[in-house]
């Protein structure tokens, strides 16, 4: 189920949401999709959606979405350099 993708009334999002079934993936801007148990990875595809530079591209979002993609972007790089949380 792609949470991104799916309407807050979609009964594979609430059969998840109440009772734990099926397997949460979001879909990034390349078309690919992420476990939610990969948290520096779906940070990334955050950090896309908001418009931040990434992968060498200038940000296109403006200053608001340049500065969120920044908390992002320290925010990944503190979850690699603490080693994540488990």
């Amino acid at each position: 189920m792609v949470i991104n993708e799916s309407a807050p009334e979609d009964a594979a999002l609430m059969d998840w949401l109440w009772k734990g079934e099926g397997i949460p993936v979001i879909r990034g801007n390349d078309g690919g999709v992420t476990r939610l148990e990969a948290p520096e990875t779906v940070l990334g595809v955050c950090i896309g959606f908001v418009g931040g530079a990434e992968k060498g591209r200038e940000g296109t979002g403006g200053r608001l979405a340049d500065g969120i993609a920044r908390k992002l972007k320290m925010l990944r790089g503190n979850w690699h350099g603490a080693g994540g949380l488990v």
